[in-house]
């Protein structure tokens, strides 16, 4: 009792003696439990606000869960039975998130359509009937004419008469109105029964994408396809359904299903596994009791690609960078906490050290050395969670702000808070144990000693800690590089899990780096001081040579600061480089500015249509996409190709490119470069299309002379066939049929002449221009190899054969025509050869090695370069030339540059080949292919609709002149979407200003205890400077010397750790959540305003310690000190 009672006498004094120190503690204290507990509720935070931007980006159709139950019978019995039971797991599975259910019930189709009673069906073919029900129809649909059904159903022997409504669109197709009767047949066997159905409305759905349709609307409006069978749907409501035509053909089977609209607004963090378990139960259930159901849902499914459980995914991988930064800082703290204790602790050395001499024991010194502290970590620990909370409030949940305008701030304390905020302060007092523990070991001559000769190696070093630490850090490292990252894939291998132990390598790296300053920072020191003794000042030198003499101190104080520029460094990089990523990925995802899908452009009109778009106000360039998965057949390999054929002149405007995508350019518009220009490579010069050779407009037909004395016509089965290919003034092209060399007649050897009449004048637009001819044989055999003379290609009046004709000029000039490529291994010959004249000096000479069969073979006139000009993916090579099949024609194309990635291409198809798409449709023509319409139209906003008029404004006007079924997917609301979503880095701001202030905070009372210690222990140094004549301005040097060695030293190696530790790391965080290389690669970047305040925050923080040691060295009195020496 009385040991209690001291206790209590004690434990006041010793706070009212100590209360600045002890309030230091406290602060730190208080600083490592809140930001610990400020990360848990972050990361809660985190979650819900991820959890509900994935929601709200989402379609609520999508989100909704359909179950259909097949091929039951129609009978009343049965489906009273169905229901209960599909109910009945639907209940208890999902009732927790489960808003409303809808019936739906169909019968098969397989019910023929007539117009006529007495009608025959048919056995097969023929437009069937399917009557339907679902509940709530006749609210969310509206009559158009007519009525809703009301009579009941009629049963008799030939059948049952029933009501119906039918869509609007289904009538128009079928011609049925209202009053129409149209008569289904239960049976194909020729049995007079059937099903009437009186037509008593038509129908439209009142909002065809309404939610309540399930992305199926039109389904019950429209004509429906059911193989080679048209599908009528008539909706008869539930009860005519069951008691007209399931009570008269029970035998009859249908599918029914259950709407099963989701209430997601109630869906949190901890229900998301739940709500997984219970969608896979819910399928389980229905197929154990009615086999061959599906359920169909985007909050899950069978492959783990559902939104729930990318959810999990994403959330795994957004945890890592928050784990990482957090375990860093409380790293951190709790150095700073241990290097105040051990400054503190000095201060009450000689009261332990005298206590021991007097007989007190190890853990009585120990309990009166952290009576006062365990107040306050106590103090520290029961408010950390409640600052942390109104700083997570004020600060940090504000910047997370997820798609759809969900808050997080009414996210607030839990259980396993407080269980953290616990965790803190043991790690807290654990510290504070250790460091008394040190100093309660000392008797009074120990201090004293050590008071002399401070210790110059710590305990650390002594004993090789540092050393073991670097072991373990290094099989760490080791096991990480094999990995490749923090992540792991689950043994399921679906889901993600955290290695938690790789986890902790960022945080020895930087605890490693601090073992490695201590172990620099004296020997540098003590070479500072030696050079200063050669040529510094006095004042320099003896601040230099005090430090020296206690290094220990000081390169603690230094490892602070190094830590937490590091982290200022860190946190800048991580979350700017992850936010840069995210915007980039949907930079790169999109492609254009806006990008239009479903726009279908008459031919015709299509030039007329795009120019009226363009004129919209707001609406720059507008450039066609089109995409094909190809067939290379030469040097890239046997993977998938993508073909995308692009507007090179206009695309620039509207996609976005990074410099580093290509090492042969630095922007897009360079890069495509090859596929518009002519001879130089200036990218205003448009390439100019060869329209081939003229044929004058007074020509009604056109003939060429044809040599075969080299083809062996022994060994032809039949002699081979010629087209030529024309081409009019308004891009239309024509095959002309001249017909096949009879070898085989009493002609003599020699030439032939092939003619025919040119394409009729009333469909097409002459004047004509010949782009190729075609050779091919008519016989499966093909010919051998051989060659073929062309010449004098002449235009014919309307008059007999061969008479009155010209031959055209230019037809074979040099370099004009080449070879039709083709699959065989020998590619074929064109040249200009003298052999091949008939008149002049020479002519065309077709010449094949493989035999030429099936596939067309000839000649063309390209419409640009020869191959077609390419940008080449990954994979390829400059100078390569590659044949891709495209159906049955062959596109040679010349690799004139190349790109490791290109906008839209992303780790699926990494191989890819750009050309131009006006070559490449001029070429196809050409070769007698069919040319290609864009899929897609990528249109650049001017940059003056982006400052002066509504973005929206635009889309809305693109809207109204596009079909309905148009689609526009805006990249800036992408952008948008993708940086507000949490789990990408939206809303980490905060959390890391936040850390950064806490971490000031912790600097500030490092240096200023250090400041404050430092003078107290250096008070007979300090007076004897100023005995032996050292001005007061000498001894403020001395002390700004000391605080900006330890500033400079601390800021400089810190920016350096910071940097190489956040490159480091994000490496390792540059794969998705399904375990693919993100596209495009990371960059790293640093936000250098988090820069600049981490730097100023710690040189303010140096400024005040030098303050404070200032006026502590102020109040010095020297004859008091000198007294107390003597």
């Amino acid at each position: 009792m009385s040991r209690l009672t001291l206790l209590f006498w004690l434990v006041p004094r010793r706070l009212r003696s100590s209360w600045v120190l002890l309030a230091i503690v406290f602060l730190g204290v208080l600083a490592a439990v809140t930001l610990m507990v400020t990360g848990a509720i972050y990361s809660r935070a985190l979650a819900e606000g991820g959890l509900q931007h994935a929601i709200a980006t989402t379609s609520p159709t999508l989100l909704d869960v359909r179950l259909t139950i097949q091929n039951r019978p129609l009978g009343p019995a049965d489906y009273v039975s169905l229901r209960a039971a599909a109910e009945e797991i639907i209940n208890d599975r999902l009732a927790f998130i489960v808003r409303d259910i809808h019936r739906h019930g169909r019968a098969q189709p397989v019910l023929p359509l007539l117009m006529d009673e007495d009608a025959d069906a048919p056995f097969l073919g023929g437009p069937v009937g399917r009557p339907f029900f679902l509940t709530g129809f006749e609210k969310h649909a509206q009559l158009s004419g007519g009525r809703w059904p009301e009579a009941a159903p009629i049963l008799h022997e030939n059948g049952v008469d029933l009501e119906a409504v039918v869509g609007l669109e289904a009538a128009r197709s079928m011609a049925i109105e209202v009053g129409s009767e149209v008569f289904l047949a239960p049976f194909r066997d020729g049995t007079p029964e059937r099903i009437k159905v009186k037509v008593v409305g038509l129908v439209e759905p009142i909002i065809p994408d309404e939610e309540y349709w399930m992305g199926t609307g039109s389904s019950y409006f429209g004509l429906q396809d059911y193989g080679d069978n048209l599908v009528v749907v008539f909706y008869i409501g539930e009860n005519a359904f069951f008691e007209g035509l399931g009570r008269r053909y029970p035998s009859l089977v249908g599918d029914y299903e259950w709407f099963i609209y989701t209430n997601t607004g109630v869906l949190t963090v901890d229900q998301v596994q739940p709500a997984r378990d219970a969608l896979h139960g819910l399928e389980t259930d229905i197929n154990k009791r009615f086999p061959r159901s599906t359920v169909l849902t985007s909050l899950e499914n069978s492959r783990d690609t559902g939104l729930l459980a990318t959810y999990q995914r994403n959330l795994t991988l957004a945890r890592v960078p928050v784990f990482l930064f957090l375990s860093l800082v409380v790293i951190v703290t709790l150095y700073f906490l241990a290097v105040v204790v051990g400054l503190l602790a000095k201060t009450k050395s000689d009261e332990a050290s005298l206590l021991r001499s007097r007989g007190a024991n190890l853990f009585q010194i120990v309990g009166l050395l952290i009576s006062g502290e365990a107040i306050a970590v106590l103090l520290a620990t029961a408010l950390g969670p409640f600052l942390a909370l109104v700083l997570a409030r004020q600060f940090v949940l504000k910047t997370i702000m997820p798609f759809g305008g969900a808050s997080t701030s009414t996210v607030g304390l839990s259980a396993d808070v407080f269980v953290l905020g616990g965790v803190g302060g043991l790690m807290s007092m654990a510290v504070l144990l250790i460091s008394s523990f040190g100093q309660a070991r000392l008797g009074i001559l120990e201090f004293l000693r050590s008071r002399t000769r401070p210790a110059t190696v710590p305990f650390l070093h002594r004993y090789y800690v540092d050393v073991l630490l670097l072991v373990v850090l290094g099989l760490l490292l080791w096991q990480l590089q094999g990995r490749g990252g923090f992540i792991g894939r689950a043994v399921s291998g679906t889901s993600l899990e955290l290695d938690i132990t790789l986890m902790s390598a960022p945080a020895l790296i930087l605890l490693a780096a601090a073992f490695l300053m201590l172990r620099m920072l004296p020997p540098l020191v003590r070479i500072l001081a030696w050079l200063a003794k050669l040529s510094a000042s006095s004042w320099a030198t003896f601040t230099l040579v005090r430090m020296a003499r206690d290094p220990l101190s000081h390169g603690s104080l230094a490892v602070i600061v190094m830590l937490a520029a590091a982290l200022g460094v860190f946190g800048s990089a991580f979350q700017s480089t992850l936010a840069r990523s995210q915007e980039e990925q949907t930079l790169y995802r999109i492609g254009g500015d806006l990008v239009l899908t479903g726009v279908s452009f008459a031919e015709s009109r299509r030039e007329a249509q795009l120019r009226e778009l363009m004129e919209i106000p707001g609406v720059g360039a507008i450039s066609p996409i089109y995409r094909d998965s190809v067939r290379v057949l030469d040097g890239v390999g046997a993977d998938p190709t993508s073909l995308v054929a692009v507007e090179s002149v206009t695309l620039p405007e509207s996609s976005w490119f990074r410099e580093d995508f290509s090492a042969t350019a630095n922007d897009l518009s360079e890069l495509l470069v090859p596929l518009r220009s002519v001879g130089s490579r200036l990218p205003t010069v448009s390439r100019q299309l060869s329209p081939g050779i003229p044929i004058p407009g007074t020509a009604e037909r056109l003939g060429l002379w044809v040599n075969a004395d080299n083809l062996d016509s022994g060994l032809l089965s039949q002699p081979p066939a010629f087209w030529l290919r024309l081409v009019d003034t308004r891009g239309r092209y024509q095959n002309v049929e001249l017909g096949h060399l009879d070898i085989h007649s009493d002609h003599p050897v020699g030439w032939f002449f092939l003619e025919a009449e040119l394409p009729d004048g009333a469909i097409f637009e002459p004047p004509f221009y010949l782009v190729s001819i075609f050779v091919s044989s008519p016989s499966g055999l093909g010919m051998p190899p051989g060659s073929i003379y062309f010449d004098d290609l002449t235009e014919l009046p309307s008059a007999p054969q061969g008479v009155g004709g010209t031959v055209i000029e230019h037809f074979d000039e040099p370099a004009r025509w080449v070879a039709l490529p083709h699959r065989g291994e020998n590619p074929d010959r064109i040249e200009i050869d003298g052999r091949a004249a008939r008149s002049g000096r020479a002519g065309l000479r077709f010449g094949w090695t493989d035999t030429l069969s099936g596939e067309s073979r000839g000649i063309l006139i390209p419409p640009g370069t020869f191959p077609l000009a390419a940008i080449g993916g990954p994979g390829s090579q400059v100078g390569q030339t590659v044949r891709i099949g495209v159906g049955r024609q062959l596109v040679p194309v010349s690799i004139e540059a190349v790109t490791d990635y290109f906008p839209t291409m992303t780790s699926s198809s990494r191989r890819f080949i750009i050309v131009s798409l006006e070559e490449y449709n001029d070429y196809l023509s050409r070769v007698g292919g069919v040319a290609v319409r864009p899929g897609e139209y990528w249109v650049s906003v001017a940059h003056d609709a982006a400052n002066f008029l509504d973005r929206n404004e635009v889309i809305g006007d693109l809207k109204a002149s596009l079909h309905p079924s148009a689609r526009i997917r805006d990249r800036a609301l992408a952008v948008d979407t993708a940086q507000r979503n949490p789990l990408a880095g939206g809303g980490w701001n905060g959390l890391t200003i936040l850390s950064i202030a806490a971490l000031s905070l912790a600097v500030v009372l490092a240096l200023g205890t250090h400041a404050v210690v430092s003078v107290v222990d250096g008070r007979v140094d300090l007076t004897v400077a100023r005995a032996l004549g050292f001005s007061k301005m000498q001894v403020l040097l001395s002390l700004i010397l000391e605080r900006s060695v330890i500033a400079v030293f601390g800021i400089t190696t810190g920016s350096v750790v910071g940097y190489l530790l956040s490159r480091w790391v994000l490496n390792f965080l540059d794969t998705t959540a399904s375990g693919l290389d993100i596209v495009p690669p990371v960059v790293f970047t640093a936000d250098i305003g988090i820069i600049i305040l981490t730097f100023t925050c710690l040189i303010a923080a140096a400024v005040l310690a030098v303050a404070l040691a200032v006026v502590f060295a102020r109040r010095l009195r020297p004859s008091d000190i000198l007294r107390t020496v003597e």
